[in-house]
């Protein structure tokens, strides 16, 4: 079985099996629902297996090639425009060159320091250890998956920076009243008191529908696909978020938390 999906999905991914002739088997992943791309991509692999165990002969792998592969493995992930910018970035100091020619000191001296300038904002920011790490996790998942591949035969040691404790602040019984009673909208002070009494973020609870919510048990259920984890997960709801649903009632047929409410 050359090329394959894993299930009967005619939308899923298609996989290789590959068995080169030192007998290794390697499957994974062509990135593509297409056949003819999936099928093309087994064949250049296959024979590239065959010159460089019968040949020795190594092909150069580009960062090009392998910014693609990572690319297409994370097209359904969650963060895939965060990767796909970062790319971009390393593409234009490292598009061309093959991947092995590639080190540490040069990679971690290209990192970003700064945001891009942007309309009307004078000067620039400096980045965050924190999200200098992020461009370097995506560069180490590109060189990861290359060697585990067996493009290259090192893998540069990325080390990351220490980042700075988070800090938290918690808001006050006093500050929470305060901020309520400066809502002037109902939908926002429902929204913020529901936010305050179950913990739910912003995306969860604007986008929280009647069909999600059991006011007799007490608890409201968030799917995965809105989930910053991506896991669905239950919401227990106090007496407080049980009134502000109870008020939300009649609003709209679907959506529990509507804007164009007043009062």
């Amino acid at each position: 079985m050359p090329i394959y999906r894993k299930n009967s999905n005619q939308n899923a991914i298609w996989w290789i099996d590959i068995k080169t002739p030192g007998g290794k088997r390697v499957r994974r992943s062509t990135g593509t629902r297409n056949k003819k791309e999936a099928q093309e991509y087994h064949d250049r692999l296959k024979a590239e297996l065959w010159r460089e165990n019968k040949l020795g002969d190594k092909p150069d792998y580009t960062f090009d090639e392998a910014a693609i592969q990572v690319l297409k493995l994370a097209a359904s992930e969650r963060d895939y425009a965060v990767k796909a910018r970062h790319i971009r970035y390393w593409r234009d100091h490292f598009g061309g060159r093959t991947l092995s020619s590639l080190t540490a000191p040069e990679i971690i001296n290209c990192l970003p320091t700064h945001q891009l300038p942007k309309p009307g904002v004078k000067g620039n920011l400096k980045l965050s250890k924190a999200t200098q790490n992020r461009y370097l996790s995506t560069m180490s998942r590109l060189l990861n998956l290359a060697y585990k591949d067996g493009r290259i035969d090192r893998l540069p040691h990325l080390t990351k920076f220490k980042e700075a404790p988070v800090r938290v602040r918690w808001i006050t019984r006093e500050q929470a009243q305060l901020l309520i009673q400066e809502l002037s909208q109902r939908w926002m002070r429902n929204a913020v008191i529901f936010a305050l009494s179950t913990g739910a973020r912003a995306n969860e609870i604007l986008s929280l529908e009647w069909s999600q919510v059991d006011l007799n048990e007490k608890v409201a259920w968030l799917t995965a696909d809105k989930t910053k984890s991506g896991k669905a997960r239950p919401i227990p709801l106090n007496d407080d978020a049980c009134a502000v649903l109870k008020s939300c009632q009649g609003d709209d047929p679907r959506w529990v938390f509507v804007r164009n409410t007043t009062g």
